[in-house]
């Protein structure tokens, strides 16, 4: 017991002589985060054609993030010559690809690491046309049951918010040629 007194004496003159002084307010860290790449691809499955977008995310902060993912985004697809021709693509968790480093709802990204979505668009437009009815076919012969289209340009750009404590990430505008191809239609006679 006479042990015990002069440890308890001790911890409460350390108490009293210790610091007053408060912390600084914590300064929230700016451009933590950026959508530092786009890529874009054409291709087709059985089901048919789609635009391919690879959203490539880097820290530029020098701590590692690490929370529950909650992505939001939209990416907006137009064609350049007609912008009425386009379509929103909704962009969420389920669009994380490798190199993500998710376990469960929780993405970690450490200093100068990356995450990547991957947004598929199968050309349905916002008005529900399809894309490949609107291209021009003229002057292309068919070829293997397919008919090519002549090139078109359009343009995507997209906003996206991977935590809910931080704001939407912009990125560049995107210029890219599409060309569709759809099934030759069959002459009666």
């Amino acid at each position: 017991m006479k042990s015990f007194r002069p440890i308890c004496s001790l911890v409460l003159l350390l108490t009293a002589l210790s610091c007053e002084e408060k912390m600084p307010p914590r300064i929230q860290p700016q451009n933590t985060l950026a959508l530092t790449n786009v890529f874009y691809t054409q291709g087709a499955y059985a089901s048919g054609p789609f635009m391919e977008f690879l959203f490539i995310i880097t820290n530029l902060y020098e701590e590692t993030f690490e929370g529950k993912v909650q992505i939001v985004g939209k990416a907006h697809v137009w064609m350049k010559k007609t912008p009425s021709i386009r379509a929103t693509i909704a962009i969420g968790n389920h669009h994380l690809a490798p190199p993500s480093k998710i376990v469960g709802d929780v993405l970690t990204i450490d200093p100068g690491g990356r995450c990547a979505l991957k947004v598929y668009w199968y050309l349905l437009l916002d008005d529900g046309r399809n894309l490949l009815d609107l291209l021009d076919y003229s002057g292309n012969a068919a070829t293997g049951g397919l008919i090519r289209s002549k090139p078109e340009l359009f343009v995507m750009d997209a906003e996206i918010k991977l935590f809910n404590q931080l704001g939407y990430l912009q990125s560049e505008r995107l210029v890219f040629e599409f060309t569709g191809y759809k099934p030759a239609e069959e002459k009666s006679e």
